[in-house]
Formats: C-alpha cells, structure tokens, sequence
C-alpha cells in the first residue's frame, strides 16, 4: 500500500447530499460501499462497490459529480478500476439507479499514494526549446531540455529568471528517473515554496577553449532559478519529504538562442 504521507496536490470534491448522506432517494436500498482502500500510481486499483438488499433488478453505477483520478473509471457495474496516473485526494460521488428507477448516493474519497521507489521529484522548466526537439517536433532529445537561463548581458547578471514548478515523476517501466526514454510520467505537482532548493554547478568543462561554470548562478526558496555572469552546465537539486530529486540545468551566454523565435 502507499506510504502514510500528507499531500496536499489536488483539490477534492466531498458535496453535501440531499435527505440522507451515504443513503437512499426515494428508494428501498442504500449505497453500503462508504469508503476505499488507497491505490499506488502506475498499479492496477479494483474496488466493487455494492448497494444494500432493496434494489429493484440490476443497478446502474455512475460518477454524478468530482472527478475520478485519471487511469480510472467507474464501470455501470459499479467496478471502479484501473491505473491511476496522478498522487492526491480525490473525492467524488457515485449514483447507483436500479431498474425501477429508485436512487441512492454516496460520496467517496480516493487516496493515491506511490510505492517506494518508484517515485522521484523533477522540475517542470516551464516552457520546451527548440534544443530539446527532433526533425519531427517530439521532445525527444536531452539536450537542454531541462531548466535554462540565459545570461542577459554581460556585467548584469540576474536578468533572466526561470520560474520552476516541482513535479512528482513516476520513472515508468524501466525504473530508471528522468533518463530520456519518454516512459517518466509527471504524476503531480507541489507547491514551490514547499520543497528545498539547490544548486549545484559542473566545473572543469570548456567552451572555446575556455573553462566555463556557472558558480554564481542558484535557485532561491521560491524555486526561481537565477542567472549569473558565468555561463555552463549544473544540476538543480530538490527535496521534499523524504523524497530527492535533481534536474541537469544550463545557463547559456547571450548570443546562444535555444528557444524558437529568439
């Protein structure tokens, strides 16, 4: 089962009910199913939701209001399954119809939580470079498509600020974070605010023959990653919980144009 962790992600829809909560409308049978076990993203979830004796014939199962996480459904059978792709609460209510049209409602809440392991924090840069795009236009290639600023103008470091939004990664089925292959899947997001930053710059490379890191580039604590007067290659660090994460970075001089348009 997932871990026993707070997170705060998506917002979720318990709505009050008319008459009798958790009960029948106008009908001989009540919705007995009132809670659910958690589900892990990424891994099959089952739950068969079940109606009191009462109903008339076969019951009808729909979501009348909220949302079900996406990779799930509810099936007219009242079979609630599927893969779910995003961490959160969510809440949402179920309507059950039998074949004489009596009603009952409940209002449920579905925990997703991760297995251990399998769930790393990566970056969202905000926006895709021309860099990162093959002939075709897929974001396919490594080369700078993680969070980038550019060095303004010489002497006046900081003009450029990225803005980075922190994202809970699924690795996918090789189990391998953030490596390319296009099977990580970004399962959430967090707050800025709530995760500590880091910067760290790669040294030792060249450019035209020259050094080049950048020492004075950083993140501040509202995840705004800062350009300085050195240009080169980094990682941004993250950490939440008990969950860590990095990202490659680069700050680029000004006359590189890795975006379209520039």
């Amino acid at each position: 089962m997932p871990p026993s962790r707070p997170v705060r992600l998506l917002p979720f829809l318990v709505l009050p009910l008319a008459g009798c909560p958790g009960g029948g409308v106008d009908s001989g049978f009540e919705v007995v199913t009132t809670g659910l076990n958690p589900a892990e993203v990424g891994h099959g979830y089952e739950a068969q939701l079940a109606v009191s004796e009462g109903a008339d014939g076969a019951v009808t199962w729909t979501v009348s209001a909220g949302e079900l996480p996406e990779g799930m459904a509810l099936g007219p059978d009242g079979l609630l399954s599927g893969d779910p792709m995003r961490v959160g609460t969510f809440g949402f209510l179920v309507l059950a119809v039998d074949a004489a049209g009596g009603q009952a409602v409940v209002a449920l809440v579905l925990e997703v939580g991760w297995r251990e392991g399998e769930v790393s924090l990566g970056v969202d840069p905000g926006e895709v470079n021309n860099m990162c795009l093959d002939d075709d236009g897929d974001n396919a290639r490594d080369l700078m498509c993680g969070p980038w600023v550019r060095v303004a103008d010489a002497g006046n470091p900081g003009q450029d600020v990225r803005a980075l939004t922190p994202t809970l990664v699924w690795w996918g089925d090789n189990e391998i974070p953030e490596d390319g292959q296009g099977d990580d899947v970004a399962v959430g997001e967090l707050e800025a605010a709530e995760v500590a930053w880091g910067f760290e710059a790669d040294v030792g490379g060249t450019y035209d023959g020259e050094e080049i890191s950048p020492i004075d580039a950083g993140v501040d604590g509202a995840g705004n990653f800062l350009a300085g007067d050195e240009t080169g290659p980094g990682r941004v660090t993250l950490a939440w919980q008990d969950l860590a994460g990095e990202a490659y970075a680069m700050v680029v001089p000004p006359d590189w144009c890795p975006e379209e348009g520039c």
